[in-house]
């Protein structure tokens, strides 16, 4: 459950697994959702009877050995990702943070999550170590995020985002999905322009996929599901692009925009090989 992404100029797994770095970018992937989404491919399972205890305990171990087998004396970056790391326990961030970070104090450690499970917990999530926040809000519209079965309305998204800005004012993230069923490059725009307004400092802009295996692609495949042509998905992305820099946040990399010395360090990482 932890990927590890160290400095290197070629992106083979035996430079990324084999080198020798003394820190580590430190991915952990949470996998367990309240509901499955039904455009979602990721390694997921239903949140029913979770042993918290003895998944904070693997966790734990595989970082020792993994940093004593490659020399890892400290981590640069950590991100909690999914699944859905917000329905985990505040004491079990902790602990990984902690343990992760040991004597390196200050990094950035990222959480997402779905914006219902993050609701009032923005103050407990920073004591827990967490000091930047990416919310799964995927769409404005409560039409699409019950097709695309998500467990939250706009009504919470815009609530939790107003409490992330109060906590996490220069560090807060939406994840938004474009491309959905019925969506029109307008309907796009507006919904780009109305976050940026908000005072987000990062965006994460997704084209919705259609991956083998998911709700979603028996729909497309069976033709209940129609999405929006190709060049309208372009007009979409284009557009949007073009909204966000107007707005101050430069793209940085293929889906994602921030103010300038606002992106993502551990993103970033991936891109650069570090």
């Amino acid at each position: 459950m932890l990927k590890r992404v160290l400095k290197c100029q070629k992106f083979s797994a035996r430079h990324l697994l084999y080198r020798n770095e003394s820190s580590a970018n430190v991915y952990i992937h949470w996998p367990y959702c309240n509901k499955i989404c039904t455009y979602c491919n990721f390694n997921k399972y239903l949140n029913t009877n979770v042993d918290h205890q003895r998944l904070l305990s693997c966790l734990l171990t595989e970082w020792r050995v993994l940093s004593d087998r490659h020399q890892i004396t400290s981590a640069d970056t950590i991100f909690f990702g999914g699944g859905t790391p917000s329905l985990m326990h505040m004491d079990t961030i902790e602990a990984l943070v902690r343990e992760i970070s040991g004597s390196k104090g200050a990094l950035e450690v990222s959480l997402e999550g779905n914006p219902g499970d993050l609701l009032g917990k923005m103050s407990s999530l920073e004591s827990a170590g967490v000091t930047r926040l990416s919310m799964g809000m995927q769409a404005l519209s409560d039409k699409d995020l019950l097709y695309l079965n998500r467990d939250h309305s706009v009504a919470q998204s815009m609530d939790c985002l107003q409490q992330s800005l109060t906590t996490f004012p220069s560090s807060t993230s939406v994840d938004l999905i474009f491309g959905r069923p019925g969506q029109l490059v307008s309907d796009c725009l507006e919904e780009v322009e109305m976050l940026a307004e908000m005072g987000i400092s990062h965006m994460s802009l997704y084209q919705l996929t259609v991956e083998r295996g998911t709700k979603l692609s028996k729909q497309v495949v069976g033709g209940h599901v129609r999405l929006p042509e190709e060049d309208m998905m372009a007009d979409m992305y284009l557009g949007a692009v073009e909204c966000l820099k107007k707005k101050g946040l430069a793209r940085y990399e293929v889906s994602n925009f921030s103010l300038p010395g606002r992106e993502c360090v551990h993103n970033v990482g991936y891109w650069t090989g570090r």
